[in-house]
């Protein structure tokens, strides 16, 4: 899916509005008690920040569908109370199953991180096999999972990914170093967790 458009049509809105509908997700118990407007995904300021000045009341909703098998979720934003009043899949199908709510979802913003000389851990992040919204967890990824192979049907990486080149090898650290050698011949990866810094 491409989103193309000029300045200021709505491209950054509806990304968005989808991270702060996964933000919310994962940030609580259950499904949605509020709209988690600053977090990682996120930084959205306070409900009137977000509402629309000329609203004719003071809900606010969101309605997504999916293709897969044509579930609808739909959820109503109370923003004098701050609350979700409803929130819940059309035949209360769990949320999990969409790769939105799932660890099958990775974003990574256009503002990336350039070279660093240390770089964060986060435990939790690469458990659930995310990089993190600037990439920061990509060495951390690296660490944990470099030696997955692409060929493991145990492994939670995709067995039908083509590899770039089978002689490099097939663990993710080797592709990911193939790739790097592709994209900029020479470059290396030497990767060294410092387990005495906090």
């Amino acid at each position: 899916t491409v989103l193309t458009g000029l300045n200021s049509m709505g491209k950054s809105s509806v990304l968005q509005s989808l991270l702060l509908l996964r933000q919310s997700y994962k940030s609580t118990d259950n499904l949605y008690k509020s709209l988690r407007l600053k977090g990682t995904l996120a930084e959205l300021g306070s409900a009137a920040d977000v509402f629309c000045e000329n609203g004719s009341d003071d809900f606010m909703s969101f309605e997504l569908q999916t293709t897969q098998n044509n579930y609808t979720l739909q959820c109503t934003f109370d923003v004098a109370t701050g609350t979700f009043q409803n929130c819940q899949f059309s035949d209360g199908t769990d949320a999990e199953s969409v790769s939105l709510f799932n660890d099958n979802f990775h974003y990574i913003c256009a503002d990336r991180w350039g070279p660093k000389v240390i770089v964060p851990l986060s435990e939790y992040d690469v458990k659930h096999r995310n990089l993190g919204k600037y990439g920061e967890y990509t060495v951390d990824y690296l660490l944990t999972h470099g030696s997955e192979r692409f060929s493991n049907e145990n492994s939670f990486l995709n067995p039908d990914m083509p590899l770039l080149k089978r002689t490099s090898g097939k663990t993710l650290l080797l592709q990911t170093q193939a790739w790097l050698d592709e994209i900029s011949p020479g470059t290396r990866i030497e990767l060294k967790e410092h387990k005495d810094i906090d």
